[in-house]
């Protein structure tokens, strides 16, 4: 979630005013009338406002940048690759 949440999120501008844009980690491409699901979150975005709590997660743990999120998913991956071989080893 956390290069999703980089690369396709309006986690920047919610952080500068999170009480007047909405958070919104996914916009709908328009193919075959599906924009109309986009609704306005403020700040001049469009998407689909999520109610997850995952940017009042990251912005808890100290998250407050795009780079810092895509640093976070680059390091899980990172220390993902050795659990992954270490399990096949074991069978």
């Amino acid at each position: 979630m956390y290069f999703h949440g980089a690369r396709f999120s309006n986690y920047e501008a919610w952080l500068s005013d999170p009480t007047h844009i909405g958070p919104s980690a996914q916009v709908v491409w328009p193919i075959v009338g599906q924009e109309i699901l986009n609704g306005d979150v403020g700040g001049g975005f469009r998407g689909i406002q999520i109610t997850s709590g995952f940017f009042q997660i990251w912005r808890a743990s100290g998250i407050t940048s795009e780079l810092q999120l895509y640093c976070t998913a680059i390091g899980a991956l990172v220390f993902a690759v050795p659990q992954l071989v270490h399990w096949s080893l074991q069978l």
